[in-house]
C-alpha cells in the first residue's frame, strides 16, 4: 500500500511530460502551417489591390493578418455577386 502514492506520482509526472511534448508538437505544426501559407502567398504574389493598375504598386500579401483581410474581401465580393452557396 505504501507504493501506491509513489506510482501515482510517477504516473502524474509521466503524463505531464507527455502532455508538454504533445503541446510542443501542436505548436510546431501550427507554425509550419503558417509558414506554408505565407510562402504560398508570396510565391503566387497575391495582392490586396482590386484593379490591375493598382496591383503594380500594391504590397504582396505575406502575413496572416493580410491573408485574412484578403480572404474576407474575396468572400464579401463573391457573396455580393453570386450569393451564398445555399442560394
Amino acid at each position: 500500500m505504501r507504493r501506491l502514492p509513489i506510482y501515482g506520482a510517477i504516473f502524474v509526472i509521466v503524463l505531464s511530460i507527455v502532455s508538454i511534448t504533445v503541446g510542443g508538437v501542436f505548436i510546431a505544426q501550427g507554425l509550419a502551417i503558417k509558414q506554408l501559407i505565407v510562402d504560398g502567398l508570396r510565391s503566387e504574389r497575391v495582392t490586396l489591390a482590386i484593379e490591375e493598375s493598382e496591383a503594380l504598386n500594391s504590397e504582396i500579401v505575406d502575413t496572416m493578418e493580410e491573408a485574412q483581410t484578403a480572404a474576407e474581401t474575396i468572400t464579401q465580393h463573391l457573396r455580393e455577386r453570386y450569393g451564398t452557396y445555399a442560394d
